[in-house]
């Protein structure tokens, strides 16, 4: 389960980079949102934690 959650960390963090390197490059019209790129590598990593679980759970 450990392993699956650093796994899914690492890409949480990289669709924050992502999204971070995007408004920075891409949207550089509007002012940069510090916490838009934080907040979605968050709620990426809580999906695919309980995505995680419930694949653990229908598993054993």
């Amino acid at each position: 389960m450990r392993k699956y959650l650093t796994k899914y960390f690492s890409l949480a963090i990289g669709v924050g980079a992502g999204t971070a390197i995007y408004q920075y490059f891409i949207n550089s019209t509007d002012a940069f949102d510090f916490y838009k790129p934080i907040f979605i590598a968050l709620v990426t990593f809580v999906i695919l934690s309980i995505y995680s679980a419930v694949k653990h759970q229908k598993s054993n």
